[in-house]
């Protein structure tokens, strides 16, 4: 049995606890938040026995053999390490960095601490990823957009439109850049980028074009426009994948293939999770400290070309 605690009590919180009641053997037991009346409400959607206001009391807590990281992109580097360093393992939301360097001390510590370190990029965990994987065969180029209407009245209030760790790449973006590391080899090379920037200072929204090795990834993301949400694959074959961050359907050429979730999105990256624990694992092999650094280095390779890449937090 896996006795599992959660950082934060956001929307996120919420899809993950509710994955979790799914998940046999397993059990929510404490969530820590910086508002009470939130924890409350919490706990009444989803029982659990213990509420802190104060995360390094989570962190504390003997019941707890397992934390997810639900805060913000700003914060997921410290409160992992600070969580391994109390021997809890760490399921951390992506993106899970915001510069390579935390990543690196992410990895320190796992190791040095022999716990395990996980990020929850759950589109590498559904039944739909692996077939695809098997089936693609050689790639040329993989072209992807993922975007969705920010709303305005919450510009002031959201971690999204920080100029240092919100933005359109590292919240959406992320997922076509995990797609890329796993499929292309080598560090990219920056063939073209174009990128609006709010005057506030994050990524509104951003086209890029990346040489690698074996193939060209063109990514588009956005905070400013609905897209399909849908990643092509050129090659061998061609390959339409909708929506790329939580597919059930993908098109192989021109043939429809339905791989439906079981239970949900989030589902199989917990049952994974917890069979490495449960096998005394540090890390993950389909998303691998490797590939945690790897996907950490191409954002800030292309965060490093923004007009006013001072801002941003330095490696």
């Amino acid at each position: 049995m896996t006795r599992w605690g959660i950082i934060g009590a956001g929307n996120i919180a919420h899809r993950f606890a509710k994955s979790l009641n799914a998940v046999q053997g397993s059990s929510l037991v404490a969530i820590s938040g910086r508002n009470q009346a939130k924890l409350e409400a919490f706990q009444k959607q989803f029982p659990c026995e213990h509420l802190y206001l104060d995360h390094d009391q989570l962190l504390q807590d003997p019941q707890v053999d397992a934390v997810y990281i639900a805060l913000p992109h700003g914060m997921h580097a410290y409160w992992s390490i600070q969580a391994l360093r109390a021997k809890k393992a760490v399921l951390c939301e992506k993106p899970a960095v915001i510069t390579s360097k935390q990543m690196e001390e992410i990895i320190h510590v796992a190791q040095l601490e022999h716990t395990l370190f996980m990020e929850a990029m759950k589109t590498r965990f559904l039944p739909i990823y692996q077939q695809i994987h098997e089936q693609a065969g050689r790639i040329e180029r993989i072209s992807a957009s993922i975007g969705f209407q920010f709303p305005l009245d919450q510009y002031a209030t959201s971690y999204l439109t920080n100029k240092e760790d919100g933005g359109a790449l590292l919240d959406s973006g992320c997922y076509i850049i995990s797609w890329f590391e796993d499929y292309f080899q080598g560090q990219p090379t920056i063939q073209s980028l174009n990128v609006k920037q709010h005057p506030i200072g994050f990524d509104l929204h951003l086209n890029a074009s990346l040489a690698f090795a074996n193939g060209i990834g063109q990514i588009e993301c956005g905070m400013d426009f609905d897209s399909l949400q849908e990643l092509e694959i050129f090659g061998e074959h061609h390959i339409k994948v909708r929506p790329l961050h939580r597919p059930q359907v993908y098109e192989l050429d021109g043939k429809e293939v339905q791989v439906p979730y079981e239970i949900d999105d989030f589902y199989p990256q917990i049952v994974h999770f917890e069979q490495l624990l449960a096998a005394g694992k540090i890390e993950s092999d389909k998303m691998s400290f490797a590939s945690s650094l790897r996907c950490a280095q191409m954002m800030e390779l292309i965060r490093s070309a923004f007009p006013n890449a001072s801002q941003f937090p330095k490696q």
